[in-house]
């Protein structure tokens, strides 16, 4: 049995993918401690021994403004874990650090692969691709840094936008403000992102940066008829220019052909299937 560490495990990624570990008879342990703080870090780390390390902690919404508070927690929190991890006995076999596909910026292409153009716009981003550079000086463990596209699911914060409109059908609200509702994007199923990170521990034992998505896109009016379907309830759409970009990319969209090279093809669960889920869970 592997001993798997685990931070950010109580977010909404980490929630699923501590389930799935556990079913796939990985030991886990939950970090329950501040990454930002040296001394507790290396406390609470240096007698685990974790063979794998999945790195979840970290400040993940686009419309947090605290430069520097991002950069203490996603950055020198990083830079801590890793420097940790770096001193230990035993170093690990894999260490899987998600950065996003947020790093893309505003596309030339809507066919992202990993070679894409890097153009950080948000302050979020920005902060992963500092991540990104900070992982190349890491060498004497393998580093996986992953690039995920848009997913949802169960326990993802009301802030976000799958979650805001299933919450408006749940409650049977009459409107709903929202942004452009014709730009296409990716919305993968959490429980498909941790399927592939436990894929990653069983295929991968070098450092490679890679993006997980499906290749398949929906626009937001394909959510909300889904969720018209699904629910029998219709809803108004207000359109609120506060939630429109001045330059939207009208279709945003991963190349998986690196990820599958790894692991194989994977099967993703289509929205449909997602948001019925998230509307009875």
């Amino acid at each position: 049995m592997s001993n798997v560490l685990v931070t950010g495990s109580n977010g909404f990624t980490g929630k699923t993918l501590v389930r799935m570990l556990e079913q796939n008879s990985f030991k886990v342990f939950n970090l329950d401690c501040d990454i930002t703080k040296k001394k507790e870090l290396n406390e609470f780390i240096k007698d685990l021994n974790p063979t794998f390390v999945f790195h979840l902690a970290a400040i993940s919404s686009l419309e947090f403004s605290n430069h520097e508070m991002i950069n203490e927690v996603n950055v020198d929190g990083t830079k801590n874990l890793l420097t940790t991890l770096n001193n230990m006995v035993k170093l690990p076999k894999l260490v899987v650090i998600p950065s996003s596909a947020y790093v893309y910026g505003d596309p030339e292409s809507d066919y992202l692969s990993e070679q894409s153009r890097i153009a950080p716009r948000s302050i979020y981003a920005k902060s992963k691709l500092e991540v990104e550079k900070l992982c190349k000086n890491f060498t004497s463990f393998p580093i996986l840094i992953t690039r995920p596209f848009n997913y949802t699911g169960v326990d993802q914060q009301s802030s976000f936008l799958v979650p805001k409109i299933i919450n408006h059908f749940k409650l049977r609200k009459k409107e709903i403000e929202l942004g452009n509702i014709n730009v296409k994007r990716e919305f993968n199923d959490v429980r498909d992102v941790c399927e592939i990170y436990i894929k990653f521990l069983k295929n991968i034992n070098f450092s490679t940066t890679v993006n997980i998505c499906s290749g398949n896109t929906y626009s937001i009016k394909d959510i909300i008829n889904i969720c018209t379907k699904l629910t029998g309830h219709s809803i108004n759409i207000k359109v609120n220019p506060k939630f429109k970009r001045k330059k939207e990319i009208s279709n945003i969209i991963g190349n998986p052909q690196k990820m599958r090279s790894l692991v194989g093809n994977h099967l993703f669960r289509n929205l449909e299937d997602t948001i019925e889920f998230m509307l009875h869970n």
